[in-house]
Formats: structure tokens, C-alpha cells, sequence
């Protein structure tokens, strides 16, 4: 692939971000950091803005952040995970 007909990663953040909220209509909703948005975001296990471009698809979500409550936490946010969702209906557990 040609090196020049890449973006550049603060414009792919950009898009997956802003572009996603844009696309859904919700860009008075989410897809920024800012007082009165959905507070949703993740805190990956590395720097997307630094690691080695082939790094990058190994990024994993450390913990994740929904309306401002804790959905998934692993690693070192690990206490601070939800509680696991119950099996349903109980029979299907054996």
C-alpha cells in the first residue's frame, strides 16, 4: 500500500469518532470529550498515537466507560468491573 494514501491516525481517530457520530445523526450527542455529551469512552492498553503502526490492531479496551458507568474493566481496572450478567433462563448453565 501506497504510504501517502494513508490517513493519519488523529485523522482516523477523528473519523471513527466524530465521523461515527456525524454519520448517526448524533453529533450534538457523542463523539467528543465536552460538558453536556454522552460520556463514553475506553482507555486502551496502549498508545494508539505511538505504539508501531502493526501494533495497532492489538489494542484492546482496559476499561470502558458508557454514559458515564463502568461496562468493562480488565487489567489493572480489574476491581473496578461490573458484575458479571446472570445466565438466563438457569437451566442452560449445565
Amino acid at each position: 500500500m501506497d504510504v501517502n494514501a494513508r490517513l493519519d491516525r488523529e485523522t482516523a481517530l477523528m473519523l471513527w469518532t466524530q465521523g461515527s457520530a456525524w454519520f448517526s445523526s448524533e453529533q450534538n450527542k457523542k463523539g467528543r470529550i465536552q460538558v453536556g455529551l454522552l460520556a463514553d469512552l475506553a482507555v486502551l492498553s496502549k498508545d494508539f498515537f505511538s505504539v508501531p503502526e502493526e501494533e495497532i490492531k492489538g489494542i484492546e479496551s482496559v476499561l470502558t466507560v458508557v454514559d458515564g458507568n463502568i461496562v468493562y474493566a480488565a487489567g489493572s481496572f480489574s476491581a473496578d468491573a461490573p458484575p458479571a450478567i446472570p445466565v438466563l433462563p438457569e437451566w442452560s448453565r449445565w
